[in-house]
């Protein structure tokens, strides 16, 4: 952690941390001095607050301060703007987490698909012959019938059925002939490439 801290320092501009040091005291050493404790503090303030990486966020807070006092910004106490400073990077580091653990949570629900067996991997092209086999009305009506998810493919079918002017289970019997018609034609199509 100390290289990270280092880094970080590295990072501000030599006359930003000296304009840093110089509000802290007048005196090098004791600004130094004063420095280390304010970080100290920084430090065990993002603890408190169970952010991650307590060190670099405590560094974070010391480089904008600095580089504010840079910019020409009037900083009237020192202490509330640093832990003001200090409470601004904390709540980002909370909607970062929040975000993050939310992503985390889609992805557990993405499912990943199972590799594809040399079988299966068959099956596609020969499934895709056999739909262009099938006439164009009934090539439209088993792609409709399974086309969407849930209530979307619900409601695909009820629209369906109203288009065709038939009761949803006659629209049912005619895509089961039609999909017992497709199977038996894939599989004669795998049997044909064994």
């Amino acid at each position: 952690m100390e290289s990270t801290s280092r880094q970080k320092l590295s990072e501000l501009s030599k006359e930003a941390f000296e304009l840093l040091l110089d509000r802290l005291d007048s005196d090098r050493a004791q600004a130094g001095e004063k420095y280390e404790h304010l970080r100290r503090k920084l430090v065990q303030f993002f603890r408190w607050e169970r952010t991650d990486f307590p060190e670099e966020n405590a560094d974070e807070v010391l480089n904008r301060v600095a580089r504010k006092l840079r910019s020409g910004e009037e900083i009237g106490d020192l202490q509330k703007y640093v832990y003001g400073v200090a409470r601004m990077i904390a709540l980002e580091a909370a909607q970062k987490r929040r975000k993050n653990q939310a992503a985390l949570a889609e992805m557990a629900h993405t499912r990943i698909p199972d590799p594809i067996s040399e079988e299966e991997e068959l099956l596609v092209p020969a499934l895709w012959d056999c739909l262009q086999s099938l006439p164009p009305d009934a090539r439209e009506l088993i792609l409709k019938y399974y086309h969407g998810e849930r209530q979307v493919r619900i409601r695909n079918r009820k629209t369906l059925a109203g288009e065709l002017g038939i009761p949803l289970n006659a629209l049912r019997n005619r895509a089961l002939r039609l999909r017992e018609k497709l199977q038996d034609c894939v599989e004669q199509r795998r049997k044909e490439k064994k």
